[in-house]
């Protein structure tokens, strides 16, 4: 019998999602801030670490089941309903609130969900082929999920002969490497102290 560890009402998996959606919210809150002091490169590797740790909630609640090439999507779609959430407790706040801006509002939230729960589904089907992942692959997807494309390769494809023999470009998958390999450098670099 499992036990129960206080599980809420919207589940375990939600729980996550939102989780998700609160750290991705604080990356963009905290570029505002960086936008607004463009030399405290404090506040740059502060970014670095929230990345991480929402790189971290993301294969927590994920795991296996993701479709990178889908992941910007999906990363937007969390971030719209967010926005979408506080644009109507925006309009709740006031006290003589409009009627039709309410409904406006309630509108764009309701349009905001599904789209993410369209956007949410597609992430975790995982489960594609590898010409499906090289044809469309972001390579910022595979950067901003701390995942090297071939990593997810070997977790989709069944078998050595069915990677071989499917429509896997080679000289793409290797510019996609070389690609990651320099921004990180590029990065690396950026984020030194000046001298």
């Amino acid at each position: 019998m499992a036990l129960n560890i206080g599980m809420s009402s919207r589940g375990d998996e939600d729980e996550l999602k939102n989780a998700l959606g609160h750290a991705l919210h604080q990356e963009v809150h905290l570029m505002d801030l960086i936008e607004k002091q463009p030399d405290n490169l404090d506040l740059v590797e502060e970014l670095g670490d929230k990345v991480r740790h929402r790189q971290n909630i993301v294969k927590e609640w994920a795991g296996n089941r993701i479709f990178p090439p889908s992941w910007c999507d999906v990363k937007h779609c969390i971030v719209e309903k967010i926005h979408a959430q506080e644009a109507l407790s925006n309009v709740a706040r006031q006290k003589d609130s409009d009627p039709e801006e309410v409904k406006r509002r309630i509108k764009l939230l309701k349009e905001a969900s599904e789209r993410e729960r369209i956007a949410v589904g597609r992430f975790l089907s995982g489960g594609k082929t590898v010409s499906d992942i090289d044809d469309n692959a972001c390579v910022r997807c595979f950067d901003d999920l701390n995942l090297n494309p071939s990593e997810v390769v070997i977790k989709q494809e069944s078998s050595v002969d069915e990677y071989e023999s499917n429509k896997c470009s080679k000289k793409k998958a290797i510019l996609i490497f070389i690609g990651l390999f320099i921004g990180v450098k590029i990065l690396g670099e950026l984020s030194k102290p000046s001298q």
